[in-house]
């Protein structure tokens, strides 16, 4: 993917690392972070990335990264569910991300939509 930044064309992309931080006590999501690496850049260990992503997840969510985990994702599978705004979380038998249901709409919203 070719990104500009309005002097020309960015350069092409060398590696995405796509890394989700959870609670692992139920799985939520806290924090999704991906790291982009261009051609001619200095690609970073896996272990780099979760770590940086551990301690943001942390720093925003004040709380204590060593009560968080990790999971490394695809990054074209992490675009696609992303993509479909669906809530997701992990599952932590297979420590892989899996779709939640659908929240049922607000009285409101069921009541307004058939006023129309």
């Amino acid at each position: 993917m070719q990104r500009s930044q309005g002097y020309g064309a960015a350069p092409a992309e060398q590696s995405v690392q796509s890394c989700v931080v959870f609670d692992p006590t139920h799985g939520t999501v806290l924090h999704i972070h991906e790291r982009v690496t261009l051609e001619g850049g200095e690609a970073v260990s896996d272990y780099d990335v979760e770590q940086r992503a551990l301690s943001l997840a942390a720093e925003i969510r004040e709380l204590d990264s060593s009560t968080l985990r990790a999971i490394h994702v695809d990054p074209e599978q992490l675009e696609h569910l992303v993509s479909r705004r669906q809530r997701y979380a992990v599952d932590l038998d297979t420590s892989t991300l899996v779709e939640l249901r659908a929240l049922p709409p607000l009285p409101f919203e069921s009541s307004a939509s058939s006023l129309g």
